[in-house]
């Protein structure tokens, strides 16, 4: 008995077998011929497009095939002309989207990516701030170890007293900026030179 292992190409959406330059259209035939031809056809494929809205895309209907919108984590519903499925989308400003086309039923992994996307892209980008912020780092808490009732084999105990704690980062680039390094407890941002007396 024959095996048949899945396959899902992922492509941009101008690429040059789904995408005539020259005339302005999608050839979603020419490029399922040509995997047919060089693999013997696709299972599902992964389209990125970027910053466009409305009907947007448009490939041969077939029975069966179901469209997801992976960005916003939603099924969709093609509208159907003739032999042709159109599928509409909104895509944001300086956004993104991917769409799957699969036939059959969807996995569970499948499923729990588009929950996760669905809950992720809620909020609009346009609702976000342009301005770039540094975001604040915090130390994980580690619980102290218990004391040793005496110094182990091998070991002597060292007095603690004064102690100048200086570190300095060796990233290739950011000079000092805040936002290059790490930040430590007594610092209000991340940084690449660091020095505190303990």
């Amino acid at each position: 008995m024959g095996q048949h292992s899945f396959m899902q190409p992922q492509m941009m959406v101008h690429g040059r077998y789904f995408y005539d330059a020259v005339a302005g259209k999608y050839t979603v035939a020419r490029y399922l011929d040509d995997f047919e031809k060089r693999y013997g056809g696709i299972d599902a494929a992964l389209v990125w497009k970027v910053n466009v809205d409305g009907n947007q895309m448009t490939a041969p209907y077939k029975q069966g095939m179901r469209y997801f919108d992976l960005y916003h984590g939603v099924e969709l519903k093609p509208e159907i002309k003739g032999d042709q499925a159109v599928l509409s989308f909104p895509t944001e400003n300086q956004g993104y989207a991917a769409i799957l086309a699969t036939s059959g039923e969807s996995d569970p992994k499948l499923t729990d990516l588009m929950e996760k996307m669905k809950a992720i892209t809620a909020k609009p980008l346009s609702s976000y701030s342009h301005e770039w912020h540094a975001l604040p780092q915090e130390l994980v808490e580690i619980p102290t170890s218990p004391r040793a009732a005496s110094a182990p084999e091998g070991m002597i105990r060292i007095v603690g007293g004064d102690y100048l704690f200086r570190v300095q980062g060796m990233e290739i680039e950011g000079s000092n900026d805040v936002g290059v390094d790490v930040q430590y407890p007594w610092e209000d941002s991340t940084r690449r030179f660091h020095e505190h007396p303990m």
